[in-house]
């Protein structure tokens, strides 16, 4: 991996909505709502970030940290992302 770079499985932490869209160059004001599911206690949010590519966010709902914090508030916690092809 280049000097500089990290992997998202290398950090091995939460991290804020913000700060992921930071670190991917992401401005949220340009994605509009996004998508969202659930399965238990997980909830996916998902948004479109090019014609072919979704980023999809990971978050808890019994995560203490997230009580009474917005899905797309920029101070919500994350313990995962995936960027993945759209489904055609």
């Amino acid at each position: 991996m280049a000097k500089g770079r990290r992997h998202a499985r290398e950090l091995g932490r939460h991290g804020r909505l913000l700060t992921v869209f930071g670190a991917l160059g992401i401005d949220p004001a340009r994605l509009g709502a996004p998508t969202q599911g659930g399965l238990n206690l997980v909830v996916f949010l998902t948004w479109q970030v090019s014609p072919s590519y979704d980023l999809t966010c990971m978050t808890a709902i019994n995560d203490p940290e997230n009580e009474g914090v917005g899905y797309t508030d920029p101070k919500r916690r994350l313990y995962g992302i995936q960027i993945g092809k759209r489904d055609r």
